[in-house]
């Protein structure tokens, strides 16, 4: 089995002849990847692929597990209070440090504002799960919030006939 090009030796753990299923590496990073799925064989002493499937492309959905203001600031701009800051934001799976990583916030019922703030490069080169996203000039109010890492936008808990209910945070 091949995740993104490289071979992570997993073998599936159930199948069917239309569905196989696998359990995908703990290290794996929010973002789209590829599996492919090699029959491996030894032939004169080296392992080597003998048949192999499409490539098969998934999204790995990041997760906001909590969120909170940090160095939260307020003023007045036109009569409106506005705030700025940081929103650290833990997420699940951990993001690497050359992904990128940005904040999304929809305001609910009639504040229909929307905004989006990127987390600056980090210099760390471990993966991490806390990402501290810097804010400015967001009114007062609650919002809809979703994490987007490499072009992979987190989900939104309730919808269906209702609204959308979370995850929120309100400044």
């Amino acid at each position: 089995m091949f995740f993104d090009g490289e071979s992570v030796g997993r073998i599936p753990t159930s199948t069917t002849p239309t569905t196989l299923t696998i359990t995908l590496p703990a290290d794996l990073q929010p973002g789209t990847h590829g599996v492919v799925v090699a029959r491996m064989a030894t032939i004169a002493g080296e392992l080597r692929r003998i048949a192999e499937s499409n490539l098969f492309a998934f999204a790995l959905t990041p997760a906001i597990a909590a969120m909170a203001g940090s160095g939260l600031t307020s003023s007045e701009s036109g009569g409106v209070t506005v705030w700025a800051g940081n929103v650290v934001v833990t997420c699940d799976p951990a993001v690497g440090s050359d992904q990128r990583f940005e904040l999304i916030l929809n305001g609910m019922g009639d504040a229909t504002r929307a905004y989006a703030f990127a987390a600056p490069r980090r210099t760390v080169a471990l993966p991490s799960t806390s990402i501290t996203v810097p804010i400015h000039d967001v009114p007062s109010g609650t919002y809809l919030a979703r994490i987007r890492v490499d072009g992979v936008t987190s989900m939104l808990t309730g919808g269906g006939t209702t609204d959308y209910s979370g995850p929120t945070i309100t400044f």
